[in-house]
C-alpha cells in the first residue's frame, strides 16, 4: 500500500483514498512524500517544524513555492534536502535582499538533492537582481540538477548533469549577462539538451578572441532557441557544435532605430545561414516584421508528399518540417506590413527573398522542397517570382499560399524550363472568418481560379502534378469543387482542415 501511494499528490484521488477507511487515511498520512511537498504551506514556523519531522529524510519537492519572512531561514536550513524549488518573487513576500540570499545560498551551499530549479525576479520600477551582485557569486554546483530556469537573474554555474537550460532577461542593452561567464557554464555542462536563451547575449560575443577559442561541444543538443539580436545570435550559432539532430530557432530582435538593423544582419549573414542549415535544421523569424525562415534538412529518400507535415496556423501561416537527414527544406514566409520610410507594402519581403534567394541558387540542386508564404501585400511580382525560381530546376515540392502572382507564374510559366520536376503543390487557403459571406466567397473562388489554372496548365504542358493538398478552411461549396475538379488532373488530392486532417 505504501508504494502503491508513493509519491501522490495532496489531490482529489488522494482525498478520495484516504476516506475510504481509517487505516487507509493513517497509512497516506504517514507518507514522507505528501508532506515535503507543503513544507512552507504554512506560515508558522512550528507547523514548517512539524511538517518536516513527518518528511522525516524524503527530498523536499517546493513547486509554486510561496514564501514568506517569517520562513525565510528555514529555506535555508532545508536547501540540502530540496529536490525540486520553484521560486518567484511574485508569489513571495519578500525584499530584493532576501531574494538575492536565496540565489547567494544556491552558489554557496551544497545542495546535492537538487534536480529542478526555477528562479524568476519579477523587476520593480527596473530594477533587476543583476545590479544586486549576486553574479558575482562563485559557480553554482549542484550534481544532480537537470533542469534550470532563470527569469531576470543569473548566477554562474557549472553543472555536469545539466540537460534542460531556460535564461531569460530584460531587454535592456545597459545591463546584459557576461559573455564569458555564460560561455563557461554551457562548456561546463556537457549533457545539454535543450538551451532556450532570451535577451540574454552581449557585445562580448563579438571579441576577436573568441574566433580563435575552442568551440563549445554539446554532444546531446538537439534544441537551441535563440531571441536576440541577430549578429549575437550567429556569434553564439558560429561557437556551439551540436548533434547531427539539432534544431537551431533563432527569433531576431531589434532596439535600433528604424527597425532595419536584424533584417541588415540576417541579409549579411546569409550564406553563413545557408552553412549552417547544411548540417541542422534552422528556423529563423524576424519578430517585429513576422517574417520566417526554415532550413530543414530532408533525406534523399524521402516521398515529395512526406516532405512537409503541418501544424494548425498560429497567428497565420505555419509549416512545420521534420529534420532526419542530408537534403534541404527551404521556408520563406512573411506576414509583414512594412513600416519602413518608403511605406511600400511587401518591401521587407521581396527585398529579404531577391537576396536570400540569390545565394540559395548556389544549392539550388540541394533543394528538394520549398516554402513560399508571404501576404497577399507582400507578394513579388511575376517576374520577380520566375526570376527567383527558374534556378530550381530540382525542386519536388512546392507549398505556398495561393497568391495571385504565384499561381499565374506557374500557369503561364514554360514548365520544360520552370521548375520541371515539380510533383507536389500544397497551398494554404488560411481560415474561415466568421460574417462578410459574399466577401469570403468571392475570395475562395478567386484562389480555386488561381489553383486551378495552374494545376492544369502544367497537365496540359505535359508536367503534372502528381499530389496536391489544401489545407486550411474557405467556403464549403467553393472547397468541394476545387476538389473535386482537381482530380481531373491529379492522382491524389486531399484537404487538411486547421484541426482535423482529412484525405
Amino acid at each position: 500500500m505504501r508504494k502503491d501511494y508513493e509519491g501522490t499528490h495532496l489531490d482529489l484521488g488522494f482525498i478520495k483514498a484516504s476516506h475510504i477507511c481509517r487505516q487507509w487515511r493513517r497509512i497516506l498520512l504517514s507518507l514522507p512524500s505528501l508532506w515535503s511537498r507543503h513544507v512552507f504551506t504554512f506560515p508558522q514556523p512550528v507547523a514548517v517544524h512539524a511538517i518536516l519531522e513527518r518528511t522525516r529524510a524524503a527530498p523536499l519537492r517546493m513547486d509554486r513555492l510561496y514564501l514568506r519572512p517569517q520562513s525565510f531561514e528555514l529555506l535555508h536550513e532545508v536547501l540540502p534536502r530540496t529536490a525540486t524549488l520553484d521560486l518567484s518573487t511574485q508569489r513571495s513576500a519578500l525584499t530584493l535582499d532576501a531574494f538575492t540570499d536565496v540565489v547567494r545560498s544556491l552558489c554557496t551551499e551544497p545542495v546535492p538533492q537538487l534536480t529542478h530549479a526555477k528562479i524568476v525576479y519579477e523587476p520593480l520600477n527596473g530594477a533587476l537582481l543583476f545590479n544586486s551582485g549576486a553574479s558575482s557569486q562563485p559557480p553554482m554546483s549542484a550534481p544532480r540538477l537537470q533542469h534550470l530556469t532563470l527569469i531576470n537573474t543569473f548566477f554562474p554555474f557549472e553543472l555536469p548533469s545539466l540537460t534542460h537550460l531556460k535564461l531569460s532577461w530584460q531587454p535592456k542593452p545597459d545591463a546584459r549577462l557576461p559573455a564569458a561567464t555564460l560561455l563557461a557554464g554551457l562548456r561546463a555542462s556537457p549533457q545539454l539538451r535543450s538551451v532556450e536563451l532570451s535577451h540574454t547575449l552581449s557585445d562580448g560575443l563579438l571579441d576577436e578572441s573568441l574566433a580563435t577559442a575552442p568551440r563549445i561541444v554539446l554532444p546531446h543538443l538537439t534544441h537551441l532557441a535563440v531571441k536576440d539580436e541577430a549578429q549575437l545570435v550567429f556569434a553564439l550559432a558560429g561557437l556551439i557544435v551540436g548533434s547531427p539532430e539539432l534544431h537551431f530557432e533563432a527569433e531576431l530582435v531589434d532596439d535600433s532605430l528604424g527597425g532595419t538593423a536584424a533584417l541588415e544582419g540576417l541579409s549579411h549573414q546569409f550564406r553563413r545561414i545557408l552553412a549552417y542549415g547544411q548540417n541542422t535544421a534552422l528556423s529563423l523569424s524576424h519578430a517585429d516584421y513576422f517574417l520566417k525562415l526554415k532550413f530543414l534538412p530532408i533525406p534523399p529518400e524521402t516521398p515529395t508528399h512526406a516532405a512537409h507535415a503541418t501544424s494548425p496556423p498560429l497567428g497565420g501561416i505555419q509549416w512545420q518540417t521534420r529534420p532526419v537527414g542530408p537534403g534541404l527544406v527551404a521556408t520563406f514566409a512573411g506576414r509583414a506590413w512594412d513600416q519602413f520610410a518608403d511605406g511600400e507594402p511587401g518591401t521587407v519581403f521581396r527585398r529579404l527573398l531577391r537576396g536570400s534567394v540569390r545565394d540559395l541558387r548556389a544549392h539550388a540542386r540541394q533543394v528538394r522542397a520549398l516554402e513560399l508564404l508571404p501576404r497577399a501585400s507582400a507578394e513579388p511580382s511575376s517576374t520577380e517570382w520566375s526570376e527567383c525560381l527558374s534556378s530550381f530546376d530540382s525542386l519536388r515540392s512546392l507549398a505556398c499560399a495561393p497568391t495571385e502572382e504565384l499561381m499565374g507564374t506557374l500557369a503561364d510559366a514554360e514548365p520544360e524550363v520552370f521548375l520541371p520536376r515539380l510533383a507536389y503543390l500544397a497551398v494554404n487557403v488560411g481560415e474561415v472568418i466568421p460574417g462578410l459571406q459574399a466577401a469570403r466567397r468571392a475570395r475562395a473562388q478567386a484562389e480555386e481560379v488561381r489553383v486551378l489554372r495552374a494545376v492544369e496548365a502544367r497537365a496540359e504542358a505535359g508536367y503534372p502534378v502528381k499530389r496536391v493538398r489544401v489545407e486550411g478552411e474557405m467556403d464549403g461549396h467553393v472547397l468541394e469543387s476545387l476538389l473535386v475538379r482537381l482530380q481531373v488532373d491529379v492522382p491524389c488530392v486531399e484537404h487538411i482542415s486547421n484541426a482535423i486532417g482529412q484525405a
